[in-house]
């Protein structure tokens, strides 16, 4: 038996590759102009196979990281080479909603007309309260084996975050898509329980304490860094 456990450290893991595409509802524009086209996917693991574990809690078969319905996550957008601000940008916490094989947009996501280079951050899992981004608070439950909506707090609290700027040139409406890979924020314990202890199955009141581990953190959009910030849990 295995149990995996998640905390707010600054180690990385990252999963295997995957991408889906969105488009961005039409501006004012003709219909078809315009729109900005997202890949959303996930970066690789340095180093892994497909069959390592990996931070991302909803995984196929294969341990490959994978959306669910119902995840979101917030874009920011900035004109080329300037730094994040903590309200303003050019896309400011737009939220992106996972369903069916693909997102939708909570408000229009489109190019200005006048060919200004843009670079794009983002992140998981959506938050209102994320106003400023290079100070997004998070925190994964000390319990984790509660469930919301039918989903084990473990699913919903793994912290992901993107970077993109066309490789030093910004994405204007001449690119065909901007592609956001999501990386892990989190670092993950595996745990594997002797069957000697447990015999061939686990019960369901098995419990696992993992002490003095931080679930605090705040999220640097800007420098794609997350620095801890709450106290050991016990």
């Amino acid at each position: 038996m295995k149990k995996y456990l998640l905390y707010a450290l600054a180690g990385v893991l990252l999963t295997a590759c995957g991408k889906e595409e969105t488009i961005g509802p039409d501006g004012p524009q003709t219909p078809g102009e315009g729109e900005i086209r997202f890949e959303i996917g996930f970066a690789p693991m340095d180093g892994a196979s497909q069959t390592d574990p990996h931070t991302r809690v909803a995984t196929d078969t294969q341990f490959n990281s994978t959306w669910e319905d119902g995840d979101a996550i917030g874009i920011f957008a900035v004109q080329h080479g300037k730094e994040l601000a903590a309200s303003g940008n050019f896309i400011h916490n737009v939220k992106l909603t996972y369903t069916g094989n693909s997102w939708t947009a909570s408000e229009g996501i489109y190019w200005p007309k006048d060919g200004t280079k843009y670079d794009f951050y983002a992140y998981y899992p959506y938050s209102d309260a994320a106003t400023d981004p290079k100070k997004i608070a998070f925190s994964v439950p000390v319990d984790q084996c509660e469930a919301t909506t039918g989903k084990p707090a473990y699913n919903r609290n793994d912290l992901l975050m993107a970077k993109n700027d066309n490789n030093g040139a910004g994405f204007g409406r001449n690119d065909r898509a901007v592609s956001l890979s999501f990386k892990h924020a989190l670092a993950m314990v595996q745990v594997k329980v002797s069957s000697s202890m447990v015999g061939s199955y686990a019960s369901d009141a098995l419990s696992v304490w993992l002490n003095g581990c931080t679930t605090g953190c705040v999220l640097n959009l800007s420098e794609q860094t997350a620095t801890q910030s709450a106290s050991p849990a016990t």
